[in-house]
């Protein structure tokens, strides 16, 4: 009687986690960004705590571009169209791409595959 095991485990390439950081970071970089777009834009009270952690986070990251293009302001409501994190939302993606494109230059294309690899052991008892 032969009996068969599948030994399966997965490798990981390390430049592959880092691309991988790189896109998770930039994509909460970007929520808070665009958060903070849509705070700006609807009139939230900058006084609430929410609203206040939101600006407060952003305001690095926001910063390079604050005088870009002056902020349009709505007439429905106290909103400001803020074109700064929209701005920063591109560069930021832009920088992580980057990032990403010269991490992986010498990789393989497949670079974004895990690597699943399985031995194969047969066993055959004797009875």
């Amino acid at each position: 009687m032969a009996e068969t095991i599948i030994h399966r485990h997965y490798t990981y390439n390390p430049i592959q986690i880092i691309a991988r950081i790189v896109w998770t970071v930039n994509g909460v970089l970007e929520a808070f960004l665009g958060l903070r777009f849509l705070l700006r834009l609807f009139g939230a009270n900058p006084a609430a705590g929410f609203t206040d952690f939101v600006y407060v986070v952003t305001q690095p990251f926001v910063a390079p571009f604050t005088n870009v293009f002056r902020p349009l302001t709505q007439n429905l409501s106290s909103g400001v169209w803020d074109w700064a994190p929209l701005i920063a939302i591109a560069i930021y993606s832009l920088i992580a791409w980057s990032i990403v494109q010269l991490l992986t230059l010498d990789q393989p294309e497949d670079i974004s595959n895990d690597r699943e690899i399985d031995r194969v052991e047969h066993i055959h008892h004797t009875t």
